[in-house]
């Protein structure tokens, strides 16, 4: 992908294959799988991407920032933060936003031989014109496959032909989201999934359990009681799970200093920040970014 300037939208090389007559020239194969797309994208302004013939089995879609209206022939379905979508074989794809959006795409052939084949039909059958909201593991193993899709080295094949596999076993798991939600009928146990998804996908920014509680129109105390009897959690140690999860990733992948993840992540002070951090994982945020080999210098 090339390097871009502020409010230039990105655009990205079908480097792998033919998009006119959709011929695989370059895949990586992994065994399993035949991967011809992996795009990690952002755009300035306004995304446009039109109508286009899906020429392989499967493309995930998953939105890291903003929202994008993502239309499968003809069917269109808005994706937000932390949201995903699958398109198939012979569908129609395209993507719009008018604002600064980045989306991360990945798309591969399966194997006929791959036991993974049969996946095909159920993701189809589970997935096909509507949107899903998966949580932060999930993307965090999508993104690393972009990632190595593009370095490439003797391992990349067999890592590859790992994460892929995990992911699509994620796709069809109902419990792969934890922790696991209650009977969809009561209605107590419906607003405490959307209550839990809202916290897995916007954990950067909330504050406070009490703005979870007010999303839900729930007063704090039965919130509170609601969700530690479901999860046997409470809700303020299930969002500072989400918060510290995101740090390492921060810490790991970015040069962000302890001062601004401790902004970003909505921390009064990097005392209350790394005093939490500590209590989760034993160590300081600064000693935890020494000891990852591929943090940012």
């Amino acid at each position: 992908m090339r390097k871009i300037r502020f409010n230039e939208s990105v655009v990205f090389d079908n480097t792998f294959f033919d998009g006119t007559c959709g011929k695989a020239t370059t895949p990586v194969n992994t065994g399993d799988f035949s991967v011809v797309q992996a795009v990690d994208s952002r755009y300035f302004q306004r995304l446009a991407i039109e109508d286009h013939h899906q020429w392989f089995d499967i493309e995930l879609t998953a939105v890291i920032d903003g929202d994008i209206d993502h239309f499968v022939d003809g069917t269109k379905c808005t994706l937000h933060k932390g949201e995903c979508a699958l398109t198939f074989r012979d569908e129609v794809h395209a993507l719009a936003s008018r604002n600064t959006c980045r989306f991360l795409a990945i798309a591969l052939d399966v194997s006929d031989t791959s036991p993974y084949f049969s996946f095909i039909a159920k993701l189809k059958a589970k997935y096909r014109k509507q949107k899903f909201s998966k949580t932060h593991d999930f993307l965090k193993i999508i993104q690393t496959a972009i990632r190595e899709f593009y370095i490439f080295d003797a391992y990349t094949p067999m890592y590859l032909n790992a994460l892929l596999g995990e992911a699509l076993i994620l796709l069809l798991r109902e419990e792969n989201a934890l922790p696991k939600s209650p009977e969809p009928r009561q209605e107590p146990g419906d607003l405490l999934a959307v209550a839990t998804g809202y916290m897995d996908t916007h954990a950067e920014e909330l504050i406070t359990v009490r703005e979870v509680a007010d999303f839900v129109n729930l007063s704090y105390s039965t919130f509170f009681r609601l969700f530690k009897s479901c999860y046997g959690i409470s809700p303020v140690a299930y969002l500072t799970e989400l918060k510290i999860c995101r740090a390492r990733d921060l810490l790991a992948s970015t040069a962000l200093s302890v001062t601004d993840i401790a902004e970003r992540l909505g921390y009064s002070s990097p005392y209350n920040f790394s005093r939490a951090f500590r209590k989760k994982t034993g160590v300081s945020p600064t000693a935890w970014k020494r000891a990852q080999p591929h943090a940012d210098s």
